[in-house]
């Protein structure tokens, strides 16, 4: 059975709002963890803070939190006033904002990072932040959605794209089973699964735990679990296709079954010695590979197992399961 695809207009309209509002904010947060980068290298002025309290703002279903600060600094016998606590600050709905005005009280002697070709730009707080990193995790889901849009809209376009990035076909033996996958999944999907996954249930895990600005030490330890289960992943060669069925060969009982690739249980079972040949057959612009066997009636049945764009790969692909089905029925 050939997977259904949206059709173009709907996976465009999809694809291009999600990704439209997606890149507005991987801008926004790239830009703004540059200029906190950059503002490392920036000169220092003693600064004294002249007013540091908490922002409320009131939304239709939730209150969140930010930081006014404003404070005093001269360079070069001028005096300048500041306003910026860091680049692209973020409100918040926990009480981080408090714990950074608690942390600059009126009076309080500060290092003014500010910009030597205009000494008015100025920011108090400068390097990447733990909420930096919490924004990044936040946006890996959507970022992962809107990579498998454009993907999604590529194999419409461009159909044996799918089949092209395939891996070569492998055998998964359970027991006295094997199951021959005619053309695995790149190694990429499950571990964008696993990665996607994985960051939007620590999104939760650490809003509800730590807030939007957790523990430096904790943001890191999260980011290295979920990168290292997307690594793992990675590093094994996936059991499913995107495409194609599936055909299960049992060396005890000398059948097979063909299935659908994300089926677990097996249809009827044929006996091997009904197997005529498998061969591959163009149509159209793709080449099939066609298992040919026997019914009970001794009438000729043929079974596509998957489609491909690429001849030489479908008598490849022909052959390679040929020589599984013979294994089998010579034993």
């Amino acid at each position: 059975m050939r997977n259904k695809k949206p059709p173009l207009p709907v996976a465009l309209l999809f694809v291009g709002f999600w990704s439209l509002l997606t890149l507005i904010f991987d801008g926004m947060l790239v830009f703004n963890a540059y200029r906190q980068f950059q503002a490392n290298s920036c000169a220092v002025a003693t600064g004294t803070m002249t007013h540091s309290e908490v922002s409320v703002h009131h939304g239709d279903d939730s209150t969140t939190y930010g930081v006014e600060v404003k404070y005093e600094y001269q360079v070069g016998g001028r005096r300048y006033e500041g306003n910026r606590y860091r680049y692209g600050q973020w409100n918040s709905s926990d009480d981080s904002a408090q714990k950074i005005v608690d942390s600059l009280p009126v009076g309080k002697q500060v290092d003014v990072r500010y910009n030597p070709a205009d000494p008015g730009d100025s920011v108090l707080a400068v390097g990447i932040q733990s909420g930096d990193l919490f924004l990044a995790l936040a946006l890996t889901p959507f970022n992962l959605v809107m990579l498998g849009g454009w993907y999604t809209v590529a194999a419409i376009l461009f159909p044996g794209i799918s089949s092209r990035m395939s891996g070569p076909p492998r055998v998964i033996s359970r027991g006295f089973t094997r199951r021959l996958v005619l053309a695995p999944a790149p190694r990429l999907l499950p571990a964008a699964v696993v990665l996607g996954i994985a960051s939007f249930l620590s999104i939760f895990l650490i809003g509800f735990g730590f807030g939007f600005s957790p523990p430096m030490a904790v943001i890191q330890v999260v980011w290295g679990i979920v990168l290292g289960l997307a690594g793992a992943t990675l590093m094994r060669r996936p059991a499913f296709s995107l495409h194609g069925k599936g055909l299960v060969i049992d060396d005890v009982e000398n059948t097979f079954s063909i299935v659908a690739n994300d089926q677990k249980r097996l249809k009827e079972a044929i006996s091997l010695q009904t197997v005529v040949d498998v061969e591959s057959a163009r149509k159209g612009e793709a080449c099939k590979v066609v298992l040919i066997y026997s019914n009970e009636e001794m009438a000729e049945c043929r079974k596509t197992l998957i489609e491909v764009r690429d001849p030489q790969r479908a008598a490849d692909l022909a052959d390679w399961v040929k020589d599984q089905v013979l294994r089998s029925a010579r034993q």
